[in-house]
């Protein structure tokens, strides 16, 4: 089993995790390879935040939510699409 962690700069923006999705779908496989992987920058302190207003019946917490989701999307595509075209 090989395992690669990435956090910190590694995947404190969109363009950062595509260089990580490169590195993974170029690793050399012996055997399985475990991924793990931090939160983006700035995630945890938003997710903090919005558990903060949510418990008081902020709705800002929504927008929180929102703009976490919005800011993973297209990484996160990105990776799966690298993923599928290192199995082909």
């Amino acid at each position: 089993m090989q395992v690669l962690k990435f956090g910190g700069t590694s995947v404190g923006s969109a363009q950062a995790i595509e260089q990580v999705c490169q590195i993974v779908s170029q690793y050399p496989r012996k055997g399985l390879l475990v991924i793990v992987v931090s939160a983006m920058s700035g995630t945890t302190d938003k997710l903090i935040k919005a558990g903060e207003l949510s418990g008081k019946s902020h709705e800002g917490y929504k927008t929180l939510l929102q703009e976490i989701e919005t800011r993973h999307r297209t990484p996160s595509a990105n990776c799966f699409r690298l993923a599928r075209k290192a199995r082909c």
